[in-house]
């Protein structure tokens, strides 16, 4: 089950948002408890909704971080950049769809163990400039494992 939460938008008046975060396993089966040695998938879904949703330009700047619940690899394992213009199918005006998936590789993190992820989705102006916009989504727990 995918994990939600919404945005801090910049205009709460007349924008909102929300993200839906599901962590893949490499055969894009959804999965919390992976092998350390394969490489796996954040999906990452989230919308901008409101009357001036399509008045905003620039990037979206999406990362993964880890977070080892005790001792562990704590950091980013992943990114993506996207266009405000590169919706999904089924936006609209005032309600913009957006998707990327990050591909982790095998042994991220280095450590067997269970780990915490967060997704931060920051937006960034035409000229480059982060603004006071962004989304944060922690994911279920994963269990990383290393077969005998």
């Amino acid at each position: 089950m995918p994990a939600t939460l919404r945005f801090d938008p910049v205009d709460v008046d007349h924008l909102s948002g929300d993200i839906d975060v599901e962590i893949l396993a490499q055969d894009d089966d959804p999965n919390h408890v992976l092998e350390i040695t394969m490489p796996w998938k954040v999906q990452v879904d989230w919308r901008l909704f409101g009357p001036i949703a399509a008045a905003i330009g620039g990037t979206w700047e999406v990362k993964v971080f880890v977070e080892a619940i005790g001792q562990g690899f704590e950091g980013e394992v992943g990114s993506a950049t996207k266009a405000l213009t590169d919706l999904e199918a089924g936006s609209s005006v005032t309600n913009r769809k957006y998707q990327t998936i990050i591909n982790v590789p095998a042994n991220t993190p280095p450590n067997t163990g269970v780990y915490k992820p967060v997704v931060l989705i920051t937006y960034k102006n035409d000229s480059g400039d982060i603004m006071a916009m962004a989304g944060f989504s922690e994911a279920p727990l994963i269990n990383f494992y290393q077969s005998a």
